[in-house]
């Protein structure tokens, strides 16, 4: 498994142990010069989009050739898949994003 995965899932996680969702997503991107990019799914409080998906907010600042890795973490701190929804999947598409691992 390629140590992003890993990062991904860490990156899930929130600092806050009130969070009641079932399952955490998040997301690393490298990008081709080598960057990393990482989000998790929703943001704090004031955020512009609060709810948005972790792989929406890495796309962002993808470019062209990069490669998204996708985890997910339950509640109970097992590690799983999360294939990214179609929305999220032309969002990276259209930024130049490769190739999506989860």
């Amino acid at each position: 498994m390629p140590v992003e995965l890993w990062m991904a899932a860490q990156q899930a996680v929130p600092n806050r142990k009130e969070d009641l969702r079932n399952a955490l997503v998040g997301c690393v991107i490298r990008r081709d010069d080598g960057v990393l990019v990482s989000a998790r799914n929703g943001s704090s409080r004031g955020a512009r989009n609060p709810n948005s998906h972790a792989e929406a907010r890495c796309a962002r600042k993808a470019d062209v050739n990069s490669v998204a890795y996708v985890a997910r973490v339950l509640r109970d701190g097992t590690v799983g898949c999360a294939r990214p929804c179609k929305s999220c999947r032309v969002r990276m598409r259209s930024r130049g994003v490769r190739d999506v691992m989860f």
